[in-house]
């Protein structure tokens, strides 16, 4: 269950854009840049369950953006637009728009967006390519750790013991990573994470044994996940 920048809570605050916008265009642009803002909230909101939907509302605002030249929200745009095509399974776009976004992220000094465009690639490689996944996660961490943001640094240690179980079959990286995120969780107060990997560590445990860790912790996992109301993180601590 890895996690994407903007489908969990990596995203740009839009009131950032809107800022930023301000700053670039006049006071007298407000009415235009609420709207803009309102456009983009929508599209965010789509951009997992209905990109289908997304989509259009995102190329309109990538024409916008680029005609008046305001990289703050085209990086944005382009952050969504990636997502959109990574949940329809269009994974080459999806790269090409969050490579884009990433040069954009640089330019306007916004290091918290790369981070997450970072992870974002990473989840892209690693289905084909989990080790050049890694290395983007652990890009990722080191800016987010510069940032001291935990729960984000926390969800990208989650995607690299995932990356590590199920792309390369590495357990004992696996369980380095799951409990670096567990101890994290804990101390950030996340509960979906935690729940995630107390059901990580169980499917760890079950491949490196003892077996009465691995149903400690799925039981864990799946006690949590049913008191947030998390269907994915209980499937993942059944499936330990």
């Amino acid at each position: 269950m890895r996690y994407i920048a903007g489908s969990m809570r990596l995203t740009i605050t839009i009131g950032i854009i809107l800022w930023f916008g301000l700053a670039a265009y006049g006071q007298e642009t407000l009415p235009k840049l609420n709207f803009l803002e309102a456009k983009l909230e929508k599209a965010s909101d789509l951009s997992e369950d209905n990109p289908e939907k997304a989509i259009p509302i995102l190329l309109e605002l990538k024409k916008v953006s680029t005609e008046q030249r305001d990289t703050v929200t085209l990086a944005e745009v382009l952050r969504l637009l990636g997502n959109c095509h990574y949940y329809l399974d269009d994974n080459n776009v999806a790269m090409r728009h969050w490579r884009s976004a990433i040069s954009l992220a640089q330019q306007a000094d916004m290091p918290e967006l790369q981070a997450g465009l970072f992870n974002n690639i990473a989840n892209g490689y690693s289905d084909f390519d989990p080790d050049s996944g890694i290395y983007f996660y652990k890009l990722a961490i080191q800016i987010y750790t510069e940032l001291d943001l935990a729960e984000e640094t926390a969800d990208m240690l989650g995607n690299l013991s995932f990356t590590f179980f199920d792309d390369l079959q590495n357990y004992d990286s696996a369980y380095v990573y799951a409990y670096k995120a567990l101890n994290l969780s804990k101390r950030t107060g996340d509960s979906l994470l935690l729940a995630s990997m107390h059901a990580q560590l169980g499917r760890v445990f079950i491949e490196i044994k003892p077996l009465d860790s691995a149903i400690y912790h799925a039981k864990l996992g799946l006690n949590i996940s049913r008191e947030i109301g998390s269907k994915r993180v209980e499937e993942l601590a059944l499936d330990a």
